[in-house]
């Protein structure tokens, strides 16, 4: 029920922003230590007419996630102080349900690190160089199904809601019925 709360508070508060809820106009966050890299994959996400946002850390992009939550996130696992792994594994507990999907993007690609990508979170994983074309699939597949989900969970929070405020007024409605009963009056139609 905390969770159902908290999505719909969710919601309520963004009302599943207009502004956002195209495809072609999400937010990207870019989490990779080095410079070039974050400019040429903004370059990228850009061109495809997606909005972006930088982080040099795992740290960095934790609290810029506090601040704006994005549409998804491309994340490096290998960084400086808090790896790719620890923040895709934070990302998760902190915004649970509401956490956007993590793309995974690196030079590492046995199945130990695979695997562990997965098992911190990450939506999905590709890797360094970088292939445009799948990076590009990927990108909008995961935003795709992103936004199914997000649409999917707001219709199931409203639905939730609704069937509170019916269970409530049933409740009223009995309430004042046996009112009426016990004094006597019959409303049978």
């Amino acid at each position: 029920m905390v969770k159902v709360d908290m999505l719909a508070t969710h919601i309520n508060s963004n009302s599943l922003d207009e502004t956002r809820s195209d495809q072609q106009t999400a937010l990207i966050m870019i989490v990779d230590d080095e410079k070039a890299t974050r400019l040429v994959l903004r370059r990228a996400m850009e061109r495809e007419g997606y909005q972006t946002i930088d982080a040099d850390s795992g740290e960095h992009c934790l609290s810029l996630c506090q601040k704006l939550l994005p549409d998804m996130i491309l994340l490096d696992a290998v960084m400086p102080g808090m790896g790719g792994f620890s923040c895709c594994n934070q990302l998760k507990i902190t915004f649970g349900e509401l956490c956007p999907p993590i793309l995974m993007i690196t030079t590492l690609y046995d199945k130990e690190s695979i695997d562990s990508a997965f098992a911190a979170g990450a939506s999905d994983f590709i890797t360094k160089p970088t292939q445009w074309t799948i990076l590009r699939q990927r990108v909008q597949r995961l935003l795709a199904n992103h936004q199914i989900d997000t649409q999917l969970k707001a219709s199931l929070a409203r639905e939730y809601l609704l069937k509170e405020q019916l269970e409530t007024a049933v409740q009223k409605i009995t309430y004042l019925i046996n009112i009426v009963q016990s004094n006597g009056i019959d409303i049978s139609l």
